[in-house]
């Protein structure tokens, strides 16, 4: 009974590696955030890695973190393979690096998100796997010397600019003054630079401002925000240009300063707008209420009645798009331009079986060297990598050429009646 019992803790201590080995071979996801606290307004580092013990055999489908209150930037060669020991074996990985900016102060949740990733197993069979990143909380703080900011501007450095173009002398009705406002930024995003003209609101004197222009160095780390609005005199009398006083916080010397720009004053000849006000047309304002009252209530019978019917045309219109041999050929096509190559082929071989199609040597090879590069034991740079989704994509336009029908079955066509 002894040897028996030798025997069996014999077995099970040369088995256990094994058994362990097989529990530990599970993918790995790692989170980290660097710092998890930061001025408001400035990038913190986010690292997501994804490790298999083999290698990936299609893209890994990462996170957006499309989140509000943050602004999320991917610097360059976000994404790149690493590898790293793991158990006494190199294991094959995906690290990619995110800046997150706060734009608030205080905490922000950032939850987990969804990753998904095929890899082969221990025989080389492609494994589906989805896994979760950890939930973080990212921290926009804000110093006890800019306690009173509102709102809270963090940069090494800002300066104003101006531009007041057609001000000079006394202007007549009509006359177009433009104001241009220049904010530039150093250690913060343009984004992070709030309005900088002020809303006029003074009579006979009519403005309109552009869409602001932002812009960012990342060599230099400055931004840029560029203010427009220009203003029609439309009676005569002097108006006044409101003074810009931006302030915020700076970062190297630990206190708040201050960037201002002079007002200007406007003079235009002619009569000044009165100020007497128009009195309110209270049955006018009655009558287009019960218009508009009414033209709802008509829209709204209407859509009630017609809206299952336009629903379903809609509805056949989309699957009858969908499931044309043209929608698949795009997608084939769509999927290689995004260097997708597991959508490629699934919608190649949906676009052939919709169409008819033979099969294309050209293209069958394209789709064979990209799968020798990408997953490959010896992987081809991304230059070289380039020029053959480059081919793969001129190889399906050739076979589309060569059937001007998209594939589109000829034996559907009736045959003549008297041949």
């Amino acid at each position: 009974m002894r040897h028996y019992l030798l025997w069996f803790a014999l077995i099970f201590a040369l088995t256990l590696p094994s058994f362990a080995q097989e529990a530990s071979d599970q993918p790995i996801i790692r989170t980290e955030l660097d710092p998890a606290s930061v001025l408001t307004g400035q990038p913190a580092t986010l690292r997501v890695t994804v490790l298999v013990p083999s290698f990936f055999s299609k893209p890994v489908t990462l996170p957006s973190y499309d989140l509000p209150n943050i602004m999320v930037e991917l610097p360059d060669e976000a994404t790149r393979p690493v590898s790293e020991r793991v158990q006494g074996r190199n294991w094959s990985g995906v690290r990619r690096e995110y800046r997150i900016t706060p734009l608030v102060p205080g905490e922000i949740s950032l939850p987990p998100q969804t990753i998904s990733f095929t890899y082969a197993d221990a025989s080389y069979q492609p494994v589906e796997a989805t896994a979760m990143t950890d939930a973080l909380t990212l921290t926009g703080t804000v110093p006890a010397a800019a306690q009173g900011l509102d709102p809270f501007l963090a940069a090494t450095s800002l300066t104003l600019e101006q531009m007041i173009e057609g001000a000079e002398g006394e202007l007549a009705p009509g006359a177009a003054i433009t104001r241009t406002v220049t904010a530039s930024i150093s250690g913060a995003k343009a984004m992070t630079i709030p309005p900088l003209v002020p809303p006029l609101d003074q009579p006979g004197l009519s403005e309109h401002p552009n869409a602001p222009d932002m812009s960012d160095d990342a060599a230099s780390g400055t931004g840029t925000r560029i203010e427009s609005v220009t203003y029609i005199a439309e009676q005569g009398g002097r108006y006044s240009l409101p003074a810009i006083t931006l302030s915020w916080y700076n970062i190297d010397a630990d206190r708040v300063e201050q960037a201002a720009l002079d007002g200007a004053e406007i003079a235009v000849s002619g009569p000044a707008p009165a100020e007497t006000k128009q009195p309110v047309d209270w049955r006018g304002i009655a009558v287009i209420a019960v218009a508009i009252a009414l033209l709802s209530a008509v829209f709204w019978v209407l859509w009630r009645r017609f809206r299952p019917v336009a629903e379903n045309h809609l509805r056949k219109l989309r699957e009858t798009r969908r499931a044309s041999p043209r929608y698949a050929w795009h997608r084939a096509d769509q999927a290689l331009q995004n260097h997708r190559l597991g959508t490629a082929l699934t919608w190649t071989g949906r676009w052939r079986r919709r169409g008819g199609l033979p099969p294309s040597d050209d293209l069958n090879s394209a789709y064979l060297e990209l799968g020798k590069g990408l997953y490959g034991p010896h992987p081809t740079p991304d230059d070289r990598m380039q020029d053959r989704w480059s081919a793969a994509r001129q190889a399906l336009k050739t076979q589309a050429r060569h059937h001007p029908r998209q594939g589109q079955r000829q034996d559907r066509d009736l045959p003549p009646l008297n041949p």
